[in-house]
This record gives C-alpha cells, structure tokens and sequence, in this order.
C-alpha cells in the first residue's frame, strides 16, 4: 500500500540532502558531504557492468520476479524428512511474512528519511528526455528522493533468509545451499542497484539487516501469532527467532 500510494505518502522533497533536492554537484566533480565509503563504491558501481538504466531493469525482474519464484518453490518443496503434512505451505507463508513485514518497514523510513538518491546527488539526472546518453532518471519524481534503505536489497534479504531458516527448522540436508543462495541473492540484488546508481552502499546494508531481521520483528505481533496457530496454519515468521522444528513438523 505505501509504495501505492507513494506520490501521496512520500514528502515533497529530500531530508538528507546536500544543496537543492532536485540537483546535484553538477560539473564540481566534488561529493559534497557524502561520505567516503559511499562516494568510493559509488564510483566504483555505477555502470560497471552494463548501462545503469539496463542495470535497474535487469533488478527489478531478478527482485521482484525471478527472486520470489525460486524461494516460494523451494520453501513449497523442499521439505526435511520429517516435515508433516503442509509444511510446505507454512514455509511459504513465512517466507510470505517475512518480505511484508521487511517490506513495510522498509517503505516507512524511506518516507520519513528521504535520502536524495545518487544520481541527483551527482547530477546523473534528467527529465528522461535524453536517453541517448543513458541519464534517463527523473530527479522530479518523488522517488528520487527516496534512496535509504533499499527496498530491492531488503525484500532479497527477506526471501533468502527465511527460505534458509525454514529449511534449517525442517533440517532439510539443502539448508546449507540454501544460505549460500540466500547470500547470493543479497549481494546480487546490492550490486545491481549501485551499477543502476539508485542506491548507496550505506543503503543497502541497511536494507539487508532490516531483510534479515524481518523474522524477529513480525514477532512484535503475538495475537497474530497465536490466531495463525488456531487456525493451523502453522506459526507466524516470528517464531523464528525461537527455533522450533514443531513449527514445520507438526
């Protein structure tokens, strides 16, 4: 719903600035007051393996499409040797819970932090009417502004971890792979969204603690938790910070 209604949602211009919200350091070569880590991987990032609007294409398909399909089929099938009837289903549905309660929170601090994005920091955008020359971001929409954290690093994040964790509950021998996958997810997510030059570094290890801790903070809703287990749908996502393997096997 926030991302909906971001237009609405998200203030009119950047908190975490540095000169005008819709510009840059054009033509300074200076990064202001951006940090050092930030302004080396920035520089070291964008574009570096294909065009940056390519790179933010080829992350939004691998995040939010390709991403989604491989853990919800993983946490579906791959169930340990004593996984009961379901359980299949009530992976899914923490693997589910987890990327809507990363996914939440991760839409309410870009909101109130609204950190300008570094291809305005840097004066890398337009009104999208040059795309011969690839600055083809628009620094007068509000996304622009929305840079901290990273929603595509957080949802990876999210995926990956409680695919893993749901497998180790089930001691599934895959579990193992499952947590490199689930690395490979993060970092892969990460890089693409500095060669597009939507985020900075800073941004998106944020995201990946608020991805990986997605699990612990949907335990703040214990009435939740309980009616999920009434209704035998297995336990919600922040039981997961009390391994139990009665919550796959039962």
């Amino acid at each position: 719903m926030p991302e909906l209604l971001k237009e609405r949602l998200s203030p009119a211009h950047c908190v975490v600035c540095d000169g005008d919200h819709d510009s840059g350091l054009p033509g300074t070569g200076s990064r202001g007051s951006l940090n050092g880590v930030d302004a080396y991987f920035h520089d070291a990032m964008t574009g570096w393996l294909m065009p940056r609007k390519t790179a933010d294409t080829v992350s939004n398909i691998w995040t939010f499409a390709l991403l989604p399909a491989g853990a919800f089929t993983a946490a579906l099938l791959a169930t340990g040797l004593h996984a009961s009837s379901g359980a299949g289903y009530r992976a899914a549905l923490i693997v589910g819970e987890s990327a809507a309660v990363s996914a939440a929170l991760v839409q309410g601090v870009k909101f109130f932090v609204a950190r300008k994005r570094p291809f305005v920091r840097y004066g890398h955008g337009t009104n999208g009417s040059d795309p011969d020359t690839g600055t083809t971001y628009d620094v007068d929409d509000r996304d622009s502004h929305l840079s901290f954290p990273s929603g595509h690093m957080a949802f990876a994040t999210s995926l990956g971890v409680s695919t893993a964790m749901t497998a180790t509950l089930e001691e599934l021998r895959a579990a193992p792979w499952l947590w490199g996958a689930a690395a490979i997810m993060s970092i892969s997510a990460a890089s693409l969204r500095m060669t597009a030059e939507k985020h900075y570094f800073t941004d998106v290890v944020a995201s990946a603690a608020i991805g990986g801790l997605g699990n612990h903070l949907a335990s703040l809703a214990p009435a939740w938790e309980r009616a999920a287990w009434k209704l035998g749908v297995g336990c919600c996502a922040g039981s997961l910070a009390r391994p139990d393997r009665r919550l796959l096997t039962q």
